[in-house]
């Protein structure tokens, strides 16, 4: 990121809140175990033939995702997103919350 950080009007103020994500990402519990999960079943689906991901490894796998850690890796990615297009928009970005949209879609008339 540091290499497009001319982009943004206040480089430094962006550089500020990009190591505040970093820090959150490090010490949320919730959030570092979606990500370390999800890093490792990225590198078992597609590095299917590689011994170092494949075989007993993929057998073993116990990581659990639950789904309030994709929850709150869903909440935290979309306040960096929020925050990167508020920096590089001109105008203000409509905000949209999907809380009983998914709720919805199982309701059962």
């Amino acid at each position: 990121m540091q290499k497009n950080i001319n982009l943004f009007p206040f480089k430094s103020d962006t550089l500020a809140k990009l190591d505040e994500y970093e820090t959150k990402i490090l010490e949320d519990e919730f959030i570092s175990h979606a990500i370390k999960t999800l890093m490792s079943r990225r590198d078992s689906y597609y590095a299917h033939n590689d011994k170092k991901y494949f075989g007993k490894n993929l057998v073993n796998d116990t990581s659990n995702l639950k789904m309030y850690h994709i929850e709150f890796l869903v909440f935290f990615t979309e306040d960096v997103l929020d925050y990167l297009f508020s920096q590089l928009a001109s105008e203000k970005r409509r905000t949209t919350k999907y809380n009983q949209d998914l709720s919805n879609l199982f309701k059962h008339d």
